[in-house]
């Protein structure tokens, strides 16, 4: 939805969108490191994917627009 809205007239409220998206998938943890030595699960993949890909959306759309990032570098 948040890149839906990033191509419309509604650019502010994909920020918004995906400021909450990065807020519930660190609720589940998704964007800390697992356990080493054993091997991730296609579930844990793909929440790592979607963290990231939430990260790079939200730090591309505050530049764009001069707001500040909801993602921190320490999390």
């Amino acid at each position: 939805m948040g890149m839906y809205f990033r191509v419309t007239i509604g650019h502010a409220e994909s920020l918004t969108i995906i400021s909450i998206g990065i807020i519930k998938a660190q609720d589940v943890g998704a964007h800390r490191k697992k356990v080493y030595g054993r091997q991730p699960t296609v579930e844990e993949e793909l929440w790592k994917r979607a963290i990231w890909h939430l990260i790079a959306m939200d730090r591309l759309g505050s530049v764009l627009i001069g707001r500040p990032c909801c993602s921190r570098d320490e999390e």
